[in-house]
């Protein structure tokens, strides 16, 4: 036998066992008689929690994965220029001291602000958008604020609106009356009443927007009654233009005519409607707004205190006669439109209305009086009846 194979022989089993491995290859080199090795340790990454929100997004994370803090809501820096109480949506309220900044710190999105001033006279309303984490500075300019919404206040206001819209449609009559004479559209006192009348109800109905009713039945007044205002002002361009066009042209007939029949089919659109006209006589504090000889003109039922003298005056020139009805007791006294009082009695008159109360004594007044610019003076009295 050969030696090698003797070599084997000599070999114990678990020896033969190890050659057999080694002769296999590497990979097969463990030894035998051990047991299997645990397997290799492994790290295994684990995702973190996301938290569940839109698009699978959350808060917003830093370096090393740490959450940053939520962005601070917006602040509003409030600076008023009157002391007051302002109120936010309707819901908190908080105390502004004037010129002073205050900070409120408010949600992101629209919030309606509503200022009143600390005598209740003055108010307002503001709309806000607040957005990102910033400052937004506020300004309140509460002295060129409207007036706070007293009731009583806006129905007297409303009430003055209205004289201003009768006192452009007695311009209106009046300018019709000379310009039914020939060549009256030359008349210099024309333009004047139309012009004077404007301006009046300009000045009421800025003085009138400057209220914001909070009832409806109100809202509803302070619209048409900015309606009929819009009307005048289309009325009175019509008027002049009318009145300019057939001056130049030195007649009225044509497009001067034309013209002035547009602005006469605008009078009735002056008025308040019927229905708005109604609530509004349903206030005390508007028909005692109201001076007793504009009540007819108005609607309201005459003052037992005032009687028909047959004409009228503007609001905003109280001494001058607008307007004389035909075969009425200020014609039959001898008065035109377009006079204007000057005393009666010895005494001055400031307005027809004081003027028809001095009437109401009796007998006869040394009344004086300007027309064409000149003054006149007769004894006049007036009947009236049994």
């Amino acid at each position: 036998m050969p030696k090698r194979m003797s070599s084997l022989r000599c070999l114990s089993p678990r020896g033969l066992a190890l050659l057999v491995a080694l002769a296999a290859g590497p990979a097969l080199a463990v030894p035998a008689w051990s047991q299997d090795a645990p397997p290799p340790e492994t790290k295994t990454k684990v995702k973190p929690k996301v938290p569940k929100g839109k698009g699978g997004g959350g808060a917003a994370q830093g370096a090393g994965g740490t959450t940053a803090a939520p962005a601070a809501p917006p602040t509003l820096l409030i600076d008023a220029d009157m002391s007051c109480t302002v109120m936010i949506d309707g819901d908190k309220t908080y105390k502004v001291k004037a010129n002073e900044i205050t900070k409120i710190q408010v949600p992101v999105g629209e919030h309606l602000l509503k200022a009143t001033s600390d005598d209740g006279k003055k108010s307002l309303e503001q709309v806000v958008k607040a957005s990102g984490s910033g400052t937004m500075v506020v300004q309140l300019n509460l002295s060129t604020a409207v007036a706070a919404a007293n009731p009583e206040e806006f129905d007297r206001a409303a009430a003055r609106v209205c004289l201003g819209l009768s006192d452009l449609l007695i311009a209106g009559q009046y300018a019709g009356s000379i310009l039914n004479k020939s060549w009256g559209f030359h008349d210099k006192n024309l333009s004047t009443a139309i012009f004077t009348a404007q301006q009046f109800l300009k000045r009421e109905m800025d003085e009138f927007k400057k209220f914001t009713p909070n009832d409806p039945g109100r809202q509803r007044i302070a619209t048409e009654l900015a309606r009929a205002a819009t009307d005048a002002d289309k009325y009175v361009d019509l008027l002049t233009k009318a009145i300019s066009a057939a001056q130049q042209a030195n007649s009225w007939l044509g497009e001067p005519m034309n013209m002035y029949g547009q602005a006469k089919a605008l009078e009735q659109s002056i008025v308040p409607v019927a229905p708005i006209m109604e609530e509004m006589k349903r206030s005390g504090a508007f028909v005692a707004a109201v001076p007793p000889d504009r009540h007819p003109l108005l609607g309201l039922p005459r003052d037992p205190k005032d009687f028909d003298f047959g004409a009228l005056a503007y609001m905003s020139t109280p001494q001058l006669l607008a307007t004389v009805q035909k075969g009425g007791m200020a014609e039959n006294m001898g008065f035109k439109a377009g006079d204007k009082l000057i005393s009666a009695g010895g005494k001055p008159v400031t307005s027809l209305a004081e003027f028809k109360q001095m009437l109401r004594t009796g007998g006869k007044l040394s009344v004086t009086y300007e027309r064409g610019g000149k003054q006149e003076t007769k004894d006049m009295s007036a009947s009236f009846g049994k």
